[in-house]
């Protein structure tokens, strides 16, 4: 039984062992080895198909009114336009990826385990922009899938409305591109204690004026501070 970390490293493996044994093996009362008998028996074969073999199993569902598909009662999200229409599921081993009438909506990873509903806040934008009310306790958000960049952003955010925080960055995609936006994130990560604000900061100091539009404000206010009170008394050296 081979020991692998993962299951590209088991498919080398496999490969690796197959090719071995094609090239090298030779079947017990037989007068050539494998790899001869193949070069031989290939003069008398059809030609391979001209067209890509598609091994994946094709299932056709309705997007319900949460923007999502179900598969084996795991929910996965669609855009909102798609609501209420026939989509076709393509599941292979790894991915499902989900069209309507050829056109790709998303691919995502294939859940393994009851439960794993696999929402993507991007697809709920719309509905939390007319809704802002719902994001505090929106499941996309709580149980979304997204980058580990905006996942540690969840994690270190101490503020309480960082739900609206992360609504408010995500809408920056429209604008900014996902590479740029997800560096912007990360550079706020390291320090701690990351913001929507941060975020803003370190895209202005890339490219200034991405940043234009107005943000979703969540029900907690803050007031700014007066930096001018610290110089007060104080001696600087």
């Amino acid at each position: 039984m081979p020991w692998v970390t993962s299951f590209e490293e088991l498919q080398e493996h496999v490969t690796h062992k197959c090719m071995e044994y094609c090239l090298t093996h030779r079947i017990k009362g037989r007068p050539l080895g494998i790899n001869e008998m193949l070069k031989e028996e290939k003069t008398h074969l059809l030609p391979l198909p001209i067209y890509h073999l598609d091994p994946d199993e094709e299932v056709r569902a309705i997007v319900s009114h949460d923007l999502t598909v179900r598969l084996n009662n795991i929910k996965y999200s669609v855009p909102e336009a798609y609501v209420g229409l026939s989509v076709t599921l393509k599941i292979s081993p790894f991915n499902v990826t989900i069209y309507h009438e050829g056109t790709l909506l998303y691919k995502h990873k294939k859940a393994l385990h009851l439960g794993e509903h696999q929402y993507i806040p991007e697809h709920y934008l719309g509905i939390l922009e007319r809704k802002p009310r719902a994001i505090k306790n929106a499941a996309p958000l709580i149980r979304g899938i997204m980058p580990k960049e905006l996942s540690d952003f969840m994690r270190l955010c101490k503020l309480r409305d960082k739900n609206y925080q992360l609504v408010n960055i995500l809408l920056l995609g429209k604008s900014i591109g996902a590479d740029t936006l997800l560096w912007a994130v990360k550079q706020a990560n390291m320090t701690g204690t990351p913001t929507y604000d941060l975020v803003c900061f370190y895209l202005e100091m890339q490219a200034p004026n991405t940043t234009d539009y107005t943000p979703i404000h969540g029900d907690i206010k803050t007031n700014p501070v007066d930096f001018e009170e610290y110089g007060v008394g104080k001696r600087f050296v």
